[in-house]
């Protein structure tokens, strides 16, 4: 981290207040819930509420961390600073439980109780439009 000390006039190495063991922790932890929450398995199921109220507290924990930031705690806004990145990965990760990914079978089958996300439009039957517009051809007449 480099920072600026105005008396000396000219960048300087500062001192960080965690050892280089828990920032690799930290960011590992960090990098490991971000992928799980963007590119593992999808949640079960869709929890839209859920996740808007962990996006609140996501920007809470990041207006609390820059708070106690400027008031000179670095580790401890820091921290909540990563409360709230991690509260957005587990926010992202219940809102992909409502996508389709497409793969599902191609329809058929029954049951199911639906489920909260939105209803999709069958696909088009290309087969049935062709007989219907077939079926409004006429022959031309010479008039």
């Amino acid at each position: 981290m480099l920072a600026f000390f105005p008396t000396a006039g000219r960048l300087a190495s500062a001192v960080s207040a965690l050892p280089a063991l828990p920032k690799v922790a930290l960011a590992a932890v960090v990098c490991a819930s971000m992928w799980r929450a963007f590119l593992g398995a999808p949640a079960p199921a869709s929890h839209r509420a859920a996740a808007r109220l962990l996006l609140v507290l996501t920007a809470a924990c990041y207006a609390g961390g820059a708070a106690v930031v400027a008031g000179g705690a670095d580790v401890l806004g820091s921290l909540l600073i990563v409360a709230g990145i991690e509260a957005s990965c587990v926010a992202a990760w219940l809102v992909r439980g409502a996508r389709d990914d497409g793969g599902g079978d191609d329809g058929g089958g029954g049951g199911g109780g639906g489920g909260s996300g939105p209803k999709l439009p069958p696909p088009i039957d290309w087969e049935a439009f062709d007989r219907a517009r077939r079926a409004w051809e006429r022959t031309p007449t010479a008039s």
